[in-house]
């Protein structure tokens, strides 16, 4: 695995991404406003307390994604994982990196 930042390349011994994810609160409504969130105060924070200090400061990227509706659960797919492939293959190319890398280097 390849990490890149700060105009420095790290090359790593692993060969898989780890990606975790959490509710915002115990019932799991408190994004946004938090309008429909019946979770205590004390409650988010005890839930909250549950995600280690030191594995947070390890998390690179953090994303809030809200919710996605039901209706957009049924529309029909936009891309296919194969054009995707495809066009990441293409920019890969394009940057001068080829396919994608190897295990272990």
């Amino acid at each position: 695995m390849v990490i890149a930042r700060a105009e420095r390349h790290v090359h790593l011994p692993a060969s898989f991404q780890l990606v975790l994810a959490a509710n915002p609160c115990p019932c799991g409504h408190g994004y946004g406003k938090g309008a429909k969130c019946t979770c205590t105060p004390a409650a988010r924070r005890a839930y909250l307390a549950k995600l280690s200090g030191p594995l947070l400061d390890r998390m690179d990227v953090r994303l809030n994604v809200l919710p996605v509706a039901r209706v957009d659960l049924m529309a029909p797919a936009g891309e296919t994982s194969a054009d995707i492939s495809a066009r990441v293959l293409q920019a890969r190319e394009k940057q001068g990196h080829g396919g994608a890398p190897k295990a272990g280097k």
